[in-house]
This record gives C-alpha cells, structure tokens and sequence, in this order.
C-alpha cells in the first residue's frame, strides 16, 4: 500500500501524519503562527510561507513516492480569491504539494464522521472543535447529527482579547 502523508495546517500550526498499513503515525508537529501578520489580500507572512514551503519541502524529500494531501483551515480561509490563488500556485510550484483550502462545512462533516456511527447515544451529544481560528460543533443522537453549527471564532482572539487566560 502506498504510504500517504496527511498534513493539516490551521491558523496557528502544520501537523504531518503518515497513513501506511491502516496505521497513523505522526511525522511532524510545528507552531506556525499563520494568523501573525496576515492580510486577506497578500496572504500570509513572507517568513510564515518560507517556513511552510521548506517543510513541505522536507516533508517530499523524506518520504519519496508518497501522496500527500493538505487541509488548510481557518485563517487561509479567509484569504481573498486571488490571494488564494496565487498561494496555492506557488506552493505547487515550489513543492509539487497542492494547497486543498477546505470550507467549514466540509471540517465540520470530517467531524461528525469522525464519531457518527461508532457509537449509539441514547442522549445528544455535542462534539466541538476549537481551532485556532475557527470553532465547528456536531449535535449527535443515536447514530446521527442531528444540527451543525460553523463560529467564525477559535482560540487566536480569545488568547489576543485575554492574555492572562
């Protein structure tokens, strides 16, 4: 089986996995504060993105022949379409590793699969996930979501708003 490596990358980190023999491994994990010094318009910092293109670079070069697949979240989210563009192409050109900039919606549902089916609940059942810039929540009963909500809110302005939390 062709091993896959998995990288998701938010607001404040990148997260590497390698999915191989039904078996997930982590391979990286690395503060990046994406959000510092973001603009929806030019996109994320000239350091941030250099530090992002020489890890994705690390990343090929240590596991050649593998597939990788990126979810982006959060703050590039928020990048305007050209900007998104434009990112996407350089770090295709740069890396040969395609940028995937995912919707809410499509976290959320990756949340309620996550869980949904595994378990019969015989109550609701509230699954939360708190990003760094955005927060999904999957209300569950039985086998089933029952209601999803998408916040354009996660823990960056939190922190920013209060310090000494």
């Amino acid at each position: 089986m062709k091993n896959i490596i998995l990288i998701n990358i938010d607001s404040l980190k990148i997260e590497a996995y390698s999915f191989r023999n039904k078996k997930l491994n982590t391979l990286l994990q690395r503060s990046i504060p994406f959000k510092n010094n973001f603009d929806p318009e030019g996109g994320i910092s000239s350091e941030n993105k250099k530090e992002l293109i020489e890890l994705l670079k690390s990343l090929k070069e240590k596991n050649p022949g593998a597939r990788f697949k990126t979810y982006t979240t959060a703050v590039f989210r928020k990048l305007t379409p050209q900007a998104k563009t434009q990112l996407i192409d350089e770090i295709f050109q740069e890396t040969g590793i395609f940028l995937n900039i995912i919707s809410q919606d499509l976290e959320n549902f990756y949340l309620e699969m996550a869980l949904v089916g595994k378990a019969n609940f015989k109550e609701n059942v509230l699954l939360i996930n708190i990003g760094g810039g955005s927060t999904e929540i999957v209300v569950l009963y039985g086998k089933e979501a029952i209601e999803r909500k998408n916040i354009d809110l996660g823990v960056s302005p939190i922190i920013e708003t209060f310090p000494s939390i």
